[in-house]
């Protein structure tokens, strides 16, 4: 009787499962070398943001220090130009001091009827500041 019963009873071996693989099971398994490209690719995405950031520091750094760079050139030129602003300035008071100067201004006598030999105030004036100036003018006592 038990052999009978044997017969038509049959036991099946139950393989235990782990709750972890229950989740998945009847699924595609996931194995290491998935979990291995997840992390992967999240070190490359953080690697290449970092490097886009460091990239994008450097270059406002860049700009900032080139910025700081050309205004401190920009100030060396306007001292420059103002050294040589008053150097003229300094010149053409001299000049307009001078007395031959008035005595010239006040009796109207133009450049041209000065002898070549005399003294000439506007010469010595002009070859002075040559490099700097084109041309130097003078007004008559009416300002003309």
């Amino acid at each position: 009787m038990w052999n009978s019963l044997k017969k038509s009873v049959s036991v099946t071996k139950v393989k235990a499962v782990s709750p972890l693989r229950a989740k998945f099971h009847g699924k595609k398994k996931y194995g290491i070398s998935a979990v291995a490209g997840t992390v992967v690719v999240v070190v490359v995405v953080v690697a290449g943001f970092l490097t886009w950031k460091s990239c994008k520091n450097f270059e406002k750094t860049v700009i900032s220090q080139t910025q700081q760079h050309l205004l401190t050139i920009a100030r060396t030129q306007a001292k420059q130009i103002e050294r040589e602003y008053n150097h003229i300035y300094s010149a053409l008071t001299a000049f307009a001091l001078d007395p031959t100067v008035q005595k010239r201004c006040r009796e109207n006598v133009k450049s041209s009827e000065v002898p070549v030999q005399a003294y000439s105030p506007g010469t010595i004036l002009y070859t002075h500041l040559q490099d700097t100036v084109d041309s130097i003018f003078r007004y008559d006592s009416k300002g003309i």
